[in-house]
């Protein structure tokens, strides 16, 4: 809990002040600007408090802000200057990441429930974290951390012998304050996302020292670590004492006169809020507080803007002694982020607007997108953009020599319009549209892209399953090369090899009825006429596999070819393993059922061994040699 008013230790920052707080990590170091500022800084904590208050006015109900709450519920070888052939990454240059995790970029690091350095692997078991020794050809539990109550779940990330664990919550509810003082009111019960940074020491993973806990007051979107620097993406929103009207069986007084006064009070709320609502803060282990940026460290829109919340990426280097002298970085943006994709250089934080994807999205819906520079030990912001239409997820986005290019759906009256691939370059503080190819997918939605390079590779899906291949050697002039027509989808795709990629989703009919989980591969040689190599059912029909909605479920052991992946079914769980040839034909190797188990991970150990998670411990390893 929060140990003194928010007003209170905000006066700790005052204006000018720096964006750092004393936590007990280790900071990184400081990097110049990558480019010319596109959002501009707040003067003071006057002018941040007055920002947002003059936007709230004008959008607060009687219900308070209501849903204008920001809600947070991969190389191709060109022939000349264009690309004929997909060359794409060997088996090898697409292994999991050194902790186990199927990630999107080669070198940075993502959360998951399960990680290991191949001799140990942690585990999240609902509220504790389990230790086990997978050095042989079995797992024995070490020790077991006990994590504390909270609501959400967790997740973890291991940096050497250090264990980050990320932990999602709500803090405890407030009722009462002057709005419940208010006839016909009652206060809101106000639930703040929580997100708990807790660092252990797992030199000894028999005896695991906690090194440091804080809680900041705003939901996690995502983290990543890049060469031992993590980098934490969280969302806060103003925890207001907002009331709304009783319900009139309950109250029995007049329905518009409560609806009224609920309004009057909440413009109230508004009007004495102080700079302090606005900002996220951090509470260490000691329950001392402090505020997470300085108000002058918040970058805001000069035009006009929708948010009323702020995506703060906190950076910090997890493996250094902790000492309470020191601090940690971190910058804030006035925005709403529900995407985060990062490369090796830049970080970049999206949202979709998708409560208007019904709209036009060539005059209405869009996704903005801000950048951050990562490319040294700090996270500095670059420039800000956005592209006509809804981004389904961050494989959707990549980063190349430069360029951002992200996929988008265009719609109108509900229904899809087209997809269409765009090319962003930072010019003066600003993410520029220099290139775009549309006509992909009509009237279909995106199941799924993966890049490679000066390569795309587009899954759009409504009775048939399109997949396009999109050159991108010159950004300026994006082509779609071939097209692919076969029923089902492709809801994943990952290279196996010289010019084959397998593809996890759904198996299909011409008419477009889904027959359940499935596998493919595709040869990509003469990108003007892909393939369809093989097509293996995973299991009967209305089944499903986790890897449709979340990659990190994906496990690919490139030196001995073989795919791992869970599938639902109505007999529960399980998983499949897979082994692809090098000409991409598809072979069940075998299969384990792990009941009726939530989140499973076969988890890489090396040596071609696999750790089988599920029920939040190891059944079993797995070999695969």
């Amino acid at each position: 809990m929060v140990s003194m008013h928010k007003a209170s230790i905000y006066a700790l920052v005052g204006v000018g002040a720096t964006s750092v707080v004393a936590l007990g990590l280790t900071p990184v170091a400081p990097a110049q600007p990558a480019a010319a500022d596109g959002l501009a800084p707040f003067s003071s904590c006057d002018d941040l408090r007055d920002w947002y208050v003059s936007r709230a006015l004008t959008k607060v109900t009687a219900w308070g802000l209501g849903n204008e709450y920001p809600y947070f519920a991969a190389d191709a070888v060109a022939t000349g200057s264009r690309l004929e052939s997909a060359n794409l990454y060997g088996a090898e240059e697409a292994p999991a990441s050194e902790t186990g995790t199927n990630v999107q970029e080669a070198g940075v690091d993502e959360p998951d429930i399960a990680k290991s350095d191949g001799e140990v692997a942690a585990v999240v078991d609902g509220r504790s974290v389990r230790l086990y020794d997978v050095s042989g050809g079995g797992a024995i539990e070490l020790s077991t951390i006990q994590l504390g109550p909270r609501d959400g779940s967790a997740e973890l990330l291991l940096v050497d012998d250090t264990l980050v664990v990320l932990q999602q919550g709500l803090a405890a509810s407030s009722w009462g304050g002057s709005a419940a003082t208010v006839d016909s009111l009652y206060a809101i019960p106000q639930g703040t996302p929580t997100t708990t940074i807790s660092v252990f020491d797992v030199t000894d993973p028999r005896e695991p020292l906690l090194a440091s806990t804080n809680e900041l007051d705003a939901g996690m979107v995502t983290a990543r670590e890049h060469d031992g620097v993590v980098r934490l993406v969280v969302r806060h929103q103003p925890n207001l004492d907002f009331a709304h009207p009783y319900d009139r069986m309950f109250n029995g007084g007049p329905w518009r006169e409560s609806e009224e006064k609920a309004l009057a009070q909440n413009r109230e709320v508004l009007r004495e809020s102080v700079a302090a609502d606005w900002v996220p803060t951090i509470t260490d282990s000691a329950g001392v507080s402090r505020p997470l940026v300085g108000c002058d460290e918040v970058r805001h829109p000069t035009a006009e803007a929708t948010a009323l919340g702020s995506i703060s990426i906190v950076t910090f280097d997890p493996v250094a002694e902790p000492d309470s002298n020191n601090e940690w970085e971190s910058t804030s943006v006035t925005a709403e982020g529900n995407l985060v994709y990062a490369s090796m250089d830049r970080l970049y934080v999206g949202h979709s607007d998708a409560n208007q994807w019904w709209t036009s999205s060539r005059t209405g819906s869009t996704t903005g997108i801000h950048a951050f520079d990562i490319s040294g030990g700090s996270t500095t912001y670059v420039a800000s953009g956005s592209v006509d239409g809804v981004v389904p997820d961050r494989w959707a986005m990549s980063e190349d020599t430069g360029f951002l290019r992200v996929a988008a759906t265009t719609s109108r009256n509900w229904s899809p319009e087209e997809t269409h691939v765009v090319v962003l370059e930072e010019q003066a503080g600003a993410l520029t549209q220099i290139g775009e190819v549309g006509g992909i997918g009509e009237r279909e939605d995106i199941q799924a892209v993966r890049w490679f390079g000066d390569l795309a590779i587009v899954v759009t899906f409504r009775q048939v399953d399109p997949l396009y291949t999109v050159d991108l050697s010159d950004p300026a002039a994006p082509r779609v090369l071939g097209e692919l027509k076969i029923p089902g989808f492709s809801a994943y795709l990952h290279p196996v090899g010289s010019d084959v990629v397998l593809g996890v989703g759904q198996a299909g009919t011409q008419g477009g009825n889904l027959l359940g989980a499935a596998a493919s591969t595709f040869d990509l040689g003469n990108l003007a006429l892909p393939k369809q190599i093989a097509t293996l059912r995973l299991g009967e029909r209305y089944s499903n596999s986790a890897v449709e909605d979340d990659s990190r479920a994906f496990t690919y052991l490139p030196e001995v070819r073989v795919a791992l992946v869970p599938v639902w079914d109505r007999d529960g769980q399980h998983i499949v393993a897979l082994s692809v040839s090098a000409d991409g034909e598809l072979t069940k190797l075998s299969e384990y059922n792990v009941g009726r188990s939530g989140s499973v991970r076969a988890l890489t150990l090396g040596d071609q061994r696999v750790a089988i998670v599920a029920g939040g411990e190891i059944e079993r390893i797995a070999s695969f040699v």
